[in-house]
């Protein structure tokens, strides 16, 4: 009864944060910029060693000493000295795009379909089960891309460096952040039952 009476709310707030998802997915896309201001302001790690900086993105990296000297090489042309980890970037960064890439598409539909549900009239089983599906979904997405980016990529990286993660990263952490709350909400949230097996032409007309 609770999350009935507070619908609009929940809902609402579900629209809010997917379309927020949509602007983090972004940057997070810019990540797989091969230019290296883009690499720069959006990586996924980032690391220092005094006067040398080093960012991390998902097909290239870039390094930048003294604030000044600016080179960038792409993970697939870099020679990493007989060690694994340009190959094991270059393949983790080609899953986490394609992971993210879907993660935007599906931020379409959840942002459609949670407006759907913001009130009864036009709620239906269909939109609550299409809504649950894209969410879920979308949560095991954001967890495989930083999953397979971190484990595959940035534990890999040498030692010289102390990574962290960056922004590209973070606003794919917050995106699954945001989807887990959304699965939640649309979970809470039930369908009225007079309208549950409706179309919605046939609610308005009803409405009318």
């Amino acid at each position: 009864k609770f999350c009935n009476e507070k619908r609009f709310y929940f809902m609402l707030s579900c629209v809010l944060m997917s379309g927020l998802s949509l602007i983090l997915c972004s940057v997070a896309l810019a990540g797989a910029s091969t230019n290296n201001t883009t690499v720069i302001s959006c990586n996924w790690a980032y690391g220092s060693n005094g006067n040398i900086d080093s960012y991390i993105g998902l097909k290239r990296a870039v390094t930048v000493i003294d604030d000044d000297d600016v080179s960038g090489e792409n993970w697939k042309d870099m020679n990493c000295n007989g060690e694994n980890y340009c190959d094991e970037c270059h393949d983790a960064g080609s899953d986490s795009l394609s992971s993210v890439a879907l993660l935007f598409i599906l931020n379409f539909v959840c942002v459609i379909q949670s407006y759907l549900r913001v009130t009864a009239a036009r709620d239906m089983n269909t939109h609550k089960v299409v809504q649950l599906f894209c969410t879920g979904f979308s949560v095991l997405l954001a967890i495989i891309s930083i999953g397979s980016f971190s484990n595959e990529c940035i534990n890999n990286l040498p030692d010289e460096f102390d990574y962290v993660h960056g922004p590209g990263y973070g606003c794919v952490a917050t995106v699954l952040v945001f989807k887990i709350i959304e699965f939640l909400f649309h979970l809470c949230v039930p369908v009225e039952q007079k309208h549950a097996h409706e179309p919605v032409a046939s609610v308005f007309s009803n409405r009318n």
